[in-house]
């Protein structure tokens, strides 16, 4: 009997993935039916929480579309009702993270506690040394590594790759001490130009991705972002509630 329960099982299984793919192989077709060049920009399409109604990732944004592919909410965000939690943040979660994964650990611009056993959790944070809500997190970074919490920069020049901003930050990527070069042009302080290989682009390329267009913008590890400037110790309190 437990044999044959557990071959039902699964059975229910198999015949419940293979629906499951043909509703998402449905759903395609219609959808390069109806709008061909939104079918070639996906960049995956799963069912959402709601029935009838599918994620389709494009440019880093989610849309939502009814199960013909003839109607889309643009950009909206979904909701849960009970905690106010956002199924669509939820759902890009893995996409960010799969996205940080292209750049290499060593083209991050990063500050880190001294020791690294001492380092707990690791946080991703879109900058350019032109913004002012950029210029106060970076005052943060000290007690944030004090806390054991490393912090590794994707620079993004927001006025473009050109940009008088994308220079200063080419330059503190070249310097002999990046670290204390960053610092300084977040302070305001003038740093000797350079050139060399960067990774400049690369972050830029990534960021837009995702779908992130400003700065700052925190990424969290489980891929979680926040938008904007938060103080320390709100930072460490959203860090913390994620343990729980």
């Amino acid at each position: 009997m437990k044999i044959l329960n557990a071959t039902v099982l699964i059975l229910s299984f198999l015949l419940g993935s293979l629906s499951f793919a043909a509703d998402i192989d449905n759903f395609k077709k219609s959808l390069i039916k109806v709008s061909p060049d939104l079918a070639k920009m996906s960049q995956n399409i799963k069912k959402s929480p709601i029935p009838n109604i599918y994620e389709v990732l494009i440019e880093g944004k989610i849309l939502y579309f009814t199960a013909d592919a003839k109607h889309y909410f643009f950009r909206s965000q979904l909701y849960q009702t009970d905690d106010n939690k956002s199924l669509t943040d939820e759902s890009l979660m893995p996409y960010r993270l799969e996205s940080l994964n292209h750049i290499k650990e060593k083209d991050f611009l990063t500050y880190a506690p001294p020791a690294s056993d001492k380092i707990k959790k690791t946080i991703t944070v879109v900058t350019d040394t032109s913004c002012p809500y950029c210029q106060k997190f970076h005052q943060q970074v000290p007690a944030l590594n004090k806390k054991g919490i490393s912090v590794r920069y994707m620079l993004f020049p927001r006025a473009g790759i050109d940009s008088q901003s994308s220079k200063i930050m080419q330059s503190a990527w070249c310097a002999d001490d990046p670290q204390k070069a960053l610092t300084d042009a977040k302070n305001g302080d003038k740093i000797t130009d350079k050139t060399c290989p960067n990774p400049i682009k690369q972050h830029v390329k990534v960021a837009g991705d995702m779908g992130l267009t400003g700065t700052p913008m925190i990424i969290l590890p489980d891929g979680d972002l926040v938008r904007g400037y938060v103080p320390t110790e709100q930072l460490l309190e959203i860090l913390d509630e994620k343990n729980k």
